[in-house]
């Protein structure tokens, strides 16, 4: 029996679903959050906590001349400044290097929130590349799981930027990377110059420790220059897709 030819043609090609609007048609996290002032204060504490990293990389340095003047060790009135410096530097960067991880961490969170929020609104202008979502509680939650502490905080805030730029807008670039890239750096570094110190023997060793914490020091330094950048970028971008996009903020 022939087909009839009054039927409508069928096709066997099926149609691609359409991209989600990842992480979903709404944000579980209620309205946009202001972030201006805590970035700004964030900001102020990273500039303040570069400034301070500074100041052993000198006496660093000085405790080399010391050692290469084959005067290391002796009781003097430098050796008992450079001591005393080098402690109050050292217990000031240490109690202020949390205070400015706990503003990080708030400032994180709520800049998570505000990209739920974007990305529901405008989810099919948003640059996606296929990035797991990531809660407010666990952006920050990552940075304290070993191991994978190395590279899921980065996913976090990678997903976060994806969900709150456009192609077409200001955008992050590779601040992120090269954050992150530094951060690790000075991480690895910070635990080999530790090891090289405690291992150290001699004045020579001493001096080899110096050199190197001196030679990796950059590391840190370019890790907080880029930490403010991304501060600054972000928190730019979201005030700007919150204007275009009418949000307004709790």
């Amino acid at each position: 029996m022939s087909e009839n030819p009054y039927r409508p043609p069928t096709t066997q090609v099926e149609a691609n679903p359409t991209l989600p609007r990842h992480p979903g048609q709404g944000s579980p996290y209620g309205a946009f959050r202001e972030t201006g002032g805590l970035s700004m204060v964030l900001i102020f504490f990273l500039v303040v906590y570069f400034a301070a990293s500074l100041v052993p990389v000198l006496t660093s340095w000085l405790d080399l001349g010391r050692i290469d003047r084959g005067v290391y060790g002796e009781s003097d009135g430098e050796s008992t400044m450079l001591a005393k410096v080098d402690l109050a530097v050292t217990n000031f960067i240490t109690i202020f290097f949390y205070v400015t991880a706990l503003i990080w961490a708030i400032w994180a969170n709520k800049t998570c929130k505000n990209a739920w929020l974007i990305n529901s609104r405008d989810g099919a202008t948003a640059i996606y590349r296929g990035r797991d979502s990531y809660t407010s509680a666990w952006t920050v939650g990552w940075y304290f799981v070993p191991v994978a502490s190395l590279w899921k905080p980065y996913q976090a805030m990678a997903w976060i930027r994806d969900a709150s730029q456009k192609p077409l807008g200001l955008t992050m670039g590779k601040l992120l990377g090269l954050w992150w890239g530094f951060w690790i750096l000075s991480a690895v570094t910070s635990v080999v110059t530790q090891w090289v110190f405690s291992d150290a023997r001699s004045t020579e060793e001493i001096g080899m420790g110096y050199r190197l914490y001196i030679a990796m020091s950059p590391f840190g330094l370019a890790g907080t220059v880029f930490a403010i950048l991304v501060v600054h970028r972000l928190t730019k971008i979201q005030k700007i897709r919150a204007t275009d996009l009418g949000l307004r903020s709790n």
